[in-house]
């Protein structure tokens, strides 16, 4: 009996030892397999990071050079804002040129006087008609002007160029021209080549009208004509037969190649010794 018990406790404790072995193995089994999946998960994570490694190093430069031919311009975007620029400094010289042009026939400064005064060797004036101030009708410039003598017309058109005559003499009435004029000439101080220039007759004949009709305002035969609704330089050969020409550029020289214009504003002066 005795035997027995410690032949099943023998058993027994085999047994148990067998269960404990089963159960270690089974545990060291259960270890290494969660330590192969870690491991697994450990090369992968490796592998990914190599691997985006690599396609950081491929796609980085591409990328780089992308955003370095946004950021800098190439010669062909140079040279259009260069073009730009320059544009944008023609309309600059422009709108200062209209400008200057504007306070040149509003505002007489020293230079229109010194130059108006060398052209026709008078020293003072007095402004005795401004479109400005009074209505542009040929009735009032002719009581501008009846009765005075050595008048001078400024004519200023849309464009900025800016013209005009000198007569020593009027006429008697409307409707009729002024005659025996010996000092007349007619003169451009603002044209599109920059550089005023007096033209003196040649031909002695009847020179300034102002008209009677409601759509004509004034003549200057040989030179030009304004109107209430239009104004035009003569043709080249027209003012070549009555004007000694300098330039040889006839009418064009007073507004480029195109003789038709618009007033602006019209000023007359008298002057005085």
């Amino acid at each position: 009996m005795t035997g027995n018990i410690k032949n099943q406790m023998k058993h027994s404790t085999n047994n148990s030892v067998l269960v404990m072995n089963i159960v270690n193995y089974g545990n060291i089994n259960l270890y290494g397999e969660s330590t192969i999946k870690n491991t697994k998960h450990q090369c992968e994570s490796i592998n990914y990071q190599e691997k985006l490694k690599n396609i950081k190093q491929k796609v980085t430069p591409t990328l780089y050079l992308k955003k370095e031919q946004k950021e800098t311009k190439t010669q062909k975007e140079i040279e259009q804002e260069i073009e730009k620029d320059v544009e944008s400094y023609k309309k600059s010289i422009h709108t200062n040129q209209n400008k200057i042009n504007t306070l040149l026939i509003n505002q007489p400064s020293n230079l229109m006087t010194t130059t108006l005064s060398s052209f026709c060797h008078k020293r003072q004036y007095l402004v005795i008609y401004d479109s400005e101030k009074k209505s542009f009708l040929n009735q009032e410039i002719w009581s501008s002007i009846c009765g005075r003598n050595n008048i001078m017309i400024i004519i200023k058109d849309w464009n900025g160029n800016v013209f005009g005559s000198f007569h020593e003499v009027v006429p008697k009435k409307m409707g009729e021209y002024s005659k025996k004029d010996f000092n007349h000439f007619v003169f451009s101080l603002n044209n599109p080549y920059h550089n005023p220039m007096k033209f003196k007759r040649k031909v002695i004949s009847p020179i300034l009208k102002i008209h009677l009709d409601n759509e004509g305002i004034l003549t200057v035969s040989g030179f030009l004509f304004i109107g209430v609704f239009n104004s035009f330089l003569v043709s080249n050969e027209r003012f070549w037969k009555y004007y000694t020409d300098p330039t040889d550029k006839g009418t064009n020289y007073f507004c480029s190649n195109d003789s038709i214009f618009t007033v602006d504003s019209m000023k007359i002066l008298q002057w005085f010794d």
